[in-house]
């Protein structure tokens, strides 16, 4: 089955958010930021359960972490190349240094956030890399 990249309902359009971390305090984290918003939140822990997941679900924004049991983020950004429109993908990581920066920049990620998360700063950067995925599904659809 392939993986889903265009909303189908309205509670699709809402922002729809994925987690990947193969740890348990990173999910709790993410959802308590984002308790007071009515964004949808998944979590997934490797990269077999988040294809997984995108077969059955519209996911716009994924945060994923670093490194996962079953390889690493730019093994799932290779895996979502194959759609149409991919997710905006934010890395996250206990220690970024400027050659994560770099490299997720340069491979078309969208951002990368530190661990443990400032809250604020994760609803933020979730929020514009939600815009981001939207204005560039608009640009493809005018373009279409």
């Amino acid at each position: 089955m392939p993986l889903r990249n265009i909303p189908e309902t309205d509670t699709e359009k809402r922002i729809t958010v994925l987690a990947v971390s193969p740890r348990e305090e990173d999910h709790h984290a993410i959802r308590t930021a984002c308790a007071h918003t009515t964004w949808n939140v998944f979590t997934t822990k490797t990269i077999a359960e988040t294809l997984d997941l995108l077969r059955r679900k519209f996911v716009p924004v994924i945060l994923c972490e670093r490194n996962l049991p079953d390889g690493n983020w730019t093994d799932l950004r290779e895996s979502l190349a194959s759609l149409d429109r991919a997710p905006s993908l934010v890395v996250t990581s206990r220690d970024p240094d400027d050659y994560l920066w770099s490299e997720v920049l340069n491979l078309g990620g969208y951002d990368v956030l530190a661990r443990p998360f400032n809250l604020r700063e994760l609803v933020h950067v979730v929020s514009l890399a939600w815009h981001h995925w939207h204005d560039g599904a608009l640009t493809t659809c005018a373009a279409g």
